[in-house]
């Protein structure tokens, strides 16, 4: 009987530490949750030097990440009407310290034209400010 007691407890020890080191945590961020509970609006883009870069008709679009994709509405105001994307896959990446997006690029008749993969490093997350800084160009996206 304190055979089986002790391997139990070994059991039990074992059980509970798998528990909280195979657990992903994220160590900048609480969770994906402040990413996906809000309408993110963009309120600016800056290059690297802080001077505004944003397009008239960025001004109006509005991103939505879900639990593993993510919708764009590009409002009224279209930047390219040949080429467009409305939806993709995104991920956490660098333990949650950046944004993995992948887009499909399609024309207006909805034929794939392109594949496209995006890394961005997350700034700041918040439940009311998110900014994410490019990994391939020279940007850094601002949305509330």
């Amino acid at each position: 009987m304190k055979g089986a007691n002790i391997f139990l407890i070994g059991i039990s020890t074992i059980l509970t530490f798998s528990l909280f080191t195979s657990c992903k945590k994220n160590d900048r961020f609480d969770n994906y949750e402040q990413l996906t509970n809000k309408e993110w609006n963009i309120t600016e883009v800056q290059n690297e030097q802080g001077n505004s870069i944003i397009s008239e008709c960025e001004k109006d679009d509005i991103i939505l990440f879900g639990e593993d994709a993510f919708t764009l509405n590009e409002g009224n105001n279209v930047c390219d009407e040949g080429l467009i994307f409305k939806s993709g896959k995104w991920e956490f990446k660098d333990d949650g310290n950046g944004l993995k997006i992948k887009k499909v690029m399609k024309s207006n008749s909805g034929m794939v034209n392109a594949r496209l993969v995006e890394r961005f490093e997350i700034l700041k997350l918040s439940d009311v400010e998110l900014v994410l800084k490019s990994e391939e160009e020279d940007k850094i996206f601002y949305y509330e």
